[in-house]
């Protein structure tokens, strides 16, 4: 995809990337379409999450994303702690039918 608009908003680690952005100023909103690309980024400037779909919807002062099938990739998730060497837990045994 070819993107022919690249808006850096001051202030944000956020790069935002699409064919065609619609601004609307009354509404406090940008509307990103022909393959949109959002890109947060964390406080030393590496991607830390890429949200894609067609359109995306930005509105002033909210740093959250709308649109239609949007798809978020963020950083991978942290060890849930379990110890892999240790047996699960046991299913309760299964009440009896009513006779």
């Amino acid at each position: 995809p070819v993107h022919k608009v690249t808006i850096l908003p001051r202030g944000l680690n956020r790069e935002e990337t699409c064919g065609h952005a619609q601004i609307l100023p009354p509404e406090d909103k940008i509307t990103h379409h022909d393959h949109p690309k959002i890109v947060d980024r964390d406080k030393d400037g590496k991607p830390e999450f890429t949200y894609t779909g067609d359109p995306l919807v930005l509105l002033r002062g909210e740093r959250r994303v709308t649109g239609t099938k949007v798809e978020i990739i963020g950083p991978q998730l942290k060890d849930r702690g379990f110890d892999k060497n240790k047996p699960g837990p046991v299913a309760a045994p299964a009440a009896e039918p009513p006779k």
